[in-house]
């Protein structure tokens, strides 16, 4: 039967049963009934445990006239449910209601976020989310309201009809609680789009060290992501600062996560074909698990980077099993047993979740490319690989026309012509440069475009009349290409040159730009890369670039920046202390409406600040920084200046950015037009990357100088039914507390895998087992092999052809 939720308390081995107007507790190890429960006035909306006390937390609206908020605190005595405490938020929270509340282990600090009462997955009339700090007191005291902040921008949250808990948390890395934003069709009145996805509130203070003052709404920044969350299960990791909330949308539905750590959307998990009805996470280890219909639960790691799609186990799919329930999953991260919810009576199925917790795999030492030995004619080898990217400016408009007028107008402009799709336009790019032991390669234009949906508008262009030209896109690019004995001379092509020679270990490449614009809305006057990687006796191999932009232009002149530069180098020689890289940025002669920022050497951070604040989140100014974890190897093989792995991730997801472009951009400035469409305009000047790779061996070896191997996998999981508990109110239909259906134990996974020695015995035992059955399928490769040897007996002998 719909509407029994389970909360757990782990340290105090406790389970609370929510059933609309009764709360009753059961022991967590036994199931068996902590005394009698007990009935409650009012609607309640979420509740939450608290660590520290075994309490449960619970929210409590009543509408209508002198309708009350309250956050009414229950423990288990052994003679059944009690009422410890209850604090009237009325004051602070007039007719909103508790979507959302979360505690902060080791302090006395909790959150609450909540709602409009009564607000739907439609227009929101007036008002907004409002994030409430309360300090907690000793045991049988109410917590004492510290502050309530409203969020007009964030006026609805991320959370489902069914009250699963809107999540909050807390991130040290910012001082900052952490929540989403559903935000579906706009507040009456307002016409533009709206932005959706993960807000951010900055406090005033550590809370692990006492109350905090109230924020304000100048604190408060949403990073959009385009979708409809107006209803959505959101959920927080502690472990990893991560954030998961799902999305259902016309293909299927999406759990999506956002690392709050570095700010970015670091991927999805594909949760099934229609919407997640049973959600449930454990913050111990960061474990998601959706039930589903079809998929029947869905279980995967949030911390893993990239994102792993985990495992479905349809066992548990299909009536009467289907865990199709609209409540939320509770988990006890001790047992590690899941508390699932079926349609029909009152009835929990439990379920165990057989795996440890999900452990990140280490990393490769690309330094086991190379020797520490010194380099000696025939004695040693050496493999080296360099290669640079680069541009001035490169302008995006993820989702093209068509989405920026469905957010704006709800016109479909595909009537008219006009097609959906990215666009993008580069000046000054820098394709590629390498330098390898037989190769010098290099690339380069003055403006480039996209080849699937720019291009595909100039195809579109052609004339009726077949034997005419497509428009031709107005820049060429100059290429050089280089395998050895023929030296390319300087290729000059419209304001690019590049030159390549293999047999010296060197090319050049640089770029002058043409004007780049979208209307007013953003502009680039000039722009220049220049690269260049050599050989050099005693550096090693060496990359370097420089990229800069000139007289950029936002929002009219709004925001002017005078230049931007960056210069990267990389460089290795294969032995410990010889590997090398910078990354220098300048910014210089900023203006904000008129007014000068900064003249010759800007502060990229105040700068930041000063920009996002003034443009309230509709246009956000990001300085990225490159990757510090594999700036250079410690033994010399490997150099890099590249964007980290998580902002790339974003860049691939979010921004549809090519997979192999990993330049750092001195500037980003983005634009915001998401709504249910993804629809943003991004600016990106003076980017660079380079990358040095030396490795050294004795003659006859040759180092991997694509760098160490491994992948990043997830865990496997395994989930057995245990038993069917029953948590209804006095008086309802349903099973007992405790019933004992059979455990089905479901594999691991891995087969002989999971025992390293049966492995070994069963390859040892069966090799000679086996061995009739190889010498059978070897025998014509060996016909074969020795028939075409004495075929070529004469040629082998004399040396000559045949």
């Amino acid at each position: 039967m719909k509407g029994v939720k389970a909360f757990i308390e782990p340290g105090f081995r406790r389970i609370f049963s929510y059933y609309p107007g009764w709360i009753s507790a059961y022991d967590l190890d036994t199931l068996t009934p902590r005394g009698a429960g007990r009935s409650f006035a009012g609607v309640g909306t979420v509740a939450v445990t608290d660590p520290a006390t075994g309490t449960l937390f619970a929210g409590f609206v009543q509408t209508g006239v002198g309708g009350t908020v309250r956050l009414d605190q229950f423990t288990s005595a052994p003679a059944g449910v009690e009422l410890v405490s209850s604090l009237d938020l009325t004051p602070f929270l007039s007719q909103k209601q508790i979507v959302g509340m979360a505690t902060l282990p080791g302090s006395k600090r909790m959150w609450l976020i909540s709602e409009r009462v009564g607000r739907t997955t439609g227009y929101q009339a007036t008002g907004g989310v409002t994030i409430t700090e309360l300090s907690l007191n000793d045991f049988g005291q109410p917590p004492v309201h510290a502050w309530s902040t409203e969020l007009p921008d964030c006026f609805s949250p991320m959370r489902t009809t069914e009250y699963v808990n809107a999540a909050i948390g807390y991130v040290p890395a910012h001082n900052a609680l952490y929540f989403g934003c559903g935000n579906g069709k706009p507040p009456l009145g307002v016409q533009a789009p709206v932005r959706r996805g993960v807000g951010s509130l900055k406090l005033s203070g550590d809370p692990r060290g006492g109350a905090t003052s109230a924020p304000t709404t100048a604190d408060f920044t949403i990073f959009a992501r385009d979708g409809d969350y107006a209803v959505a299960d959101s959920f927080f990791d502690p472990g990893s600062s991560r954030m998961l909330f799902t999305s259902l949308a016309t293909g299927g539905s999406t759990a999506l996560v956002f690392d709050a750590t570095t700010n970015l959307y670091i991927g999805g998990i594909a949760t099934g074909s229609g919407k997640v009805k049973q959600p449930g996470f454990d913050p111990t280890i960061g474990r998601f698990y959706a039930g589903t219909p079809g998929l029947g639960i869905l279980v995967t790691d949030v911390a893993a980077t990239p994102i792993s799609q985990g495992s479905s186990y349809p066992e548990f799919s299909g009536s009467p099993s289907e865990p199709i329930a609209e409540s939320p999953m509770a988990i006890d991260p001790v047992t590690r047993r899941l508390f699932v919810k079926f349609d029909g009576p009152e009835v929990f199925r439990v379920v165990h979740d057989s795996l440890p917790a999900y452990v990140a795999p280490p990393q490769s030492d690309v330094d086991a490319n190379t020797m520490d030995i010194e380099e000696a004619p025939g004695v040693t080898r050496s493999t080296f690989s360099a290669s640079v990217q680069g541009y001035g400016s490169r302008l995006r408009q993820v989702g093209g026309v068509a989405s920026l007028v469905i957010n704006y107008a709800n016109l479909d402009t595909r009537q008219y012509g006009v097609e959906g799709g990215t666009r993008e336009y580069k000046a000054a790019y820098l394709e590629q440069l390498k330098v390898t032991n037989g190769e010098a390669s290099a690339a380069a234009v003055s403006l480039d475009r996209d080849l699937q949906n720019t291009q595909g508008d100039l195809e579109k262009t052609k004339p009726d009349d077949e034997s005419e030209p497509v428009a031709d896109w107005p820049v060429d690019g100059a290429a050089c290409f280089d395998f050895g004995g023929q030296p390319k001379d300087a290729v000059t092509v419209d304001d690019s040159v590049v030159s390549c020679d293999a047999d010296n270990q060197r090319a050049d490449a640089s770029s002058e730009s043409q004007p780049l614009s979208v209307a007013a809305l953003l502009s680039v006057d000039a722009g220049e890369v220049v690269s260049g990687s050599r050989l050099d006796p005693a550096r090693g191999i060496v990359a370097t670039v420089r990229s800069t932009a000139r007289g950029v232009s936002v929002l009219g002149g709004a925001l002017r920046i005078g230049n931007v530069e960056t210069r990267a180098e990389a460089s290795a020689k294969g032995r410990p202390g010889t590997a090398a890289s910078d990354f220098v940025r300048s910014v210089r002669d900023v203006r904000l409406n008129g007014a000068a920022l900064c003249s010759d050497t800007c502060d990229t951070v105040k700068l930041a600040e000063q920009i996002n604040g003034a443009f309230a989140g509709r246009v956000h100014v990001a300085f990225p920084n490159p990757d510090p974890s594999s700036r250079a190897s410690k033994g010399g093989y490997q150099a890099l200046v590249r964007r980290s792995p998580t902002e790339h991730t974003q860049e691939i997801v979010l921004n549809e950015q090519p997979a192999d472009r990993i330049e750092v951009p001195g500037m980003v400035i983005t634009i915001f037009q998401d709504a249910s469409r993804p629809s943003r305009t991004i600016l990106e000047l003076a980017a660079v990357e380079t990358e040095a790779r030396y490795g050294i061996s004795t003659s006859g070896v040759d180092p991997d100088i694509g760098g160490g191997g491994g992948g990043i996998t997830g865990p496997l999981f395994g989930l057995n039914p245990l038993d069917t508990p029953y948590f209804g109110p006095p008086g309802s239909s349903g099973g007992g507390s405790g019933g004992n259906s059979p455990a089905v134990s479901l594999p691991r996974g891995g087969g002989v895998l999971n025992d390293p020695g049966r492995l070994i015995w069963n390859g040892l035992k069966n090799a000679l087992r086996l061995m009739p059955i190889w010498a059978a399928l070897l025998t014509p490769i060996y016909l074969s092999a020795r028939r075409w040897l004495l075929l070529q007996r004469a040629s082998l002998n004399s040396g000559g052809t045949r």
